[in-house]
């Protein structure tokens, strides 16, 4: 299995690192204490604390060379100082934040070395709001119908008929098919955007 360093012991590395490690992936954690380390690891066996300040400690080179691959959950200011060190030593990364200006500059000698740099690798807030708005939207216009659908509707030649309900004619069965297909494609996007 490969093994992964985790630079970094915030909010974010825990559900990464859990993920790994129930994956069977062996996992250092760097972070600037080893209890915060620790607690991200939770006592896993494929597991190993690392205390590390990016902005103090020497060893990042050697870090990064015995894993497979870098995930830096650091703030931005550092990732230029990570990438440079993978390039050397011939290892991906990856990153949930932004291309910087100074990441851009990297590219060259990245793609020289035979390196992958994945920036941005994570939930984008924009897209998360329009898939959220989507499924609002659809989940209310799709309950109003058969709610105005039902409002519109005649009862009382049914009831003189005696019959127990009414059945929609071929307009009304068009819409409905049309509604229920839009809802399925609606929902094939959504499950399909949310990976």
């Amino acid at each position: 299995m490969a093994r992964a360093l985790v630079l970094g012991a915030g909010l974010v590395s825990g559900p990464l690192v859990r993920y790994l490690l129930d994956r069977g992936h062996d996992v250092t954690v760097a972070s600037r204490t080893v209890e915060k380390a620790e607690r991200v690891i939770g006592g896993h066996e494929n597991s190993n604390p690392v205390k590390f300040n990016i902005a103090e400690d020497p060893g990042l080179d050697e870090l990064i060379v015995d894993h497979d691959i870098t995930v830096s959950l650091l703030p931005y200011t550092h990732h230029v100082r990570v990438a440079k060190a993978c390039i050397k030593a011939g290892k991906p990364m990856v990153t949930t934040s932004y291309v910087s200006d100074e990441m851009k500059t990297m590219d060259g000698a990245a793609k020289d070395a035979g390196v992958i740099l994945l920036n941005e690798m994570g939930l984008d807030p924009g897209v998360l709001t329009f898939a959220l708005s989507v499924s609002v939207l659809s989940g209310i216009t799709l309950g109003l119908v058969p709610l105005a659908r039902i409002l519109r509707a005649d009862l009382v030649p049914c009831r003189r008929e005696g019959g127990g309900g009414f059945s929609p004619g071929k307009e009304r069965s068009k819409v409905r098919n049309t509604l229920v297909v839009t809802q399925l494609a609606f929902a094939l996007v959504l499950l399909v955007g949310s990976g």
